[in-house]
């Protein structure tokens, strides 16, 4: 379990500020924004939750015509809390990375450490702004490690958000990020996983949305299509095989309905496809290598770092059974103020 890997016992995954000299981390903001809504879910749902469980009460009442009292519904209200909590303590977890309870109800806090600890969801939006901030050199400089490509023109990054999937106007793929380089006529699509590993329906559904954007205008119609998948794990060059042929069997198939008109283009898509595949730490690694000697990009760029490395070294994947990312001790020593989760 994670106990072998960080040793962690706290129920929760809050941080103990020790001093108000501690240099928190960025991410923090984006929890306690999540946080927000698992306290005061009327933000979201409209009304608080006692006003939906007594709406509940009675449109159930109402709908098996069976009368009752305000004093009937208050004690069904009462009890229905009381049966809430057993289960919300039911579902908490032993130590900060016991594996999540599924199926029971669950407190805020607990909601806080799965968010902190385990969502992928959670991962690919702190990796968004992360995109975002980076400067160009960068990225570029990321990118070419992996493809064939000149280091010039600019890359934009698209993170997965209703804004990206309407414009997109699919439902087809919910892509979780986009790399596109005008100059370069160069798009590359960004998989982002936790746990899971990439598959052959993925790889198809990439393959479909790069000639959906060339049919839309949005990309150059010269350009060509890369996929990179950041994950716990390393995948052989073998197992990338297979995974294409796969996707090509899809693809004739047509599993999927909404690619059968583009099935010829995505085939030669696919022919020509490249996959890399890298995990969080070989990213982890690149990411602080660029605080040396980068003092050009200030004060700002080292915390964007130093907060996204921090994010991923709480981050535990089941698959792989330890952390996310493992930085070394000259690391840890050099980080001193960016607090850890209490002991």
């Amino acid at each position: 379990m994670a106990d072998d890997c960080k040793g962690q016992t706290e129920a929760t995954a809050y941080h103990l500020i020790e001093s108000l000299d501690d240099e928190l981390p960025w991410v923090l903001a984006l929890y306690a924004q999540a946080q927000h809504f698992t306290w005061e879910p009327r933000d979201l749902l409209g009304i608080t939750k006692r006003d939906l469980y007594r709406r509940v009460i009675r449109e159930t009442t109402k709908e098996l015509s069976v009368p009752v009292s305000e004093e009937q519904q208050a004690r069904i209200l009462k009890a229905v809390e009381r049966r809430l909590r057993t289960d919300m303590q039911r579902a908490a977890p032993a130590d900060a990375y016991s594996k999540p309870i599924v199926g029971d109800p669950i407190k805020p806090t607990e909601a806080q450490r799965r968010l902190r600890l385990f969502s992928e969801i959670v991962l690919n939006h702190e990796f968004d702004v992360l995109m975002s901030l980076l400067p160009n050199a960068v990225i570029s400089q990321y990118i070419v490690e992996f493809f064939d490509l000149e280091r010039k023109g600019k890359w934009r990054y698209f993170g997965n958000s209703e804004d990206l999937n309407n414009s997109l106007k699919t439902t087809f793929i919910q892509p979780d990020g986009l790399l596109y380089n005008e100059t370069l006529g160069s798009f590359v699509g960004v998989e982002l996983k936790l746990n899971g590993a990439l598959n052959d329906d993925q790889i198809e559904k990439y393959c479909g949305l790069f000639v959906h954007l060339k049919r839309l205008g949005m990309i150059m119609q010269d350009s060509t299509f890369r996929l990179l998948l950041i994950g716990a794990e390393t995948t052989s060059s073998k197992e990338i095989s297979d995974l294409k042929y796969r996707a090509r069997n899809n693809v004739l198939k047509g599993k999927t309905r909404a690619l059968k008109p583009m099935r010829e283009e995505i085939l030669v898509v696919l022919d020509n496809l490249r996959i890399e595949i890298t995990n969080w730490q070989e990213f982890g690694d690149y990411l602080l290598s660029t605080l040396a000697g980068r003092r050009e990009y200030g004060e700002s760029y080292a915390k964007l770092i130093k907060g996204f490395i921090w994010a991923l070294e709480q981050k535990y994947s089941f698959k792989k059974k330890c952390m996310l990312y493992e930085p070394s001790t000259k690391e840890r020593t050099e980080r001193t103020h960016i607090p850890h989760i209490s002991n």
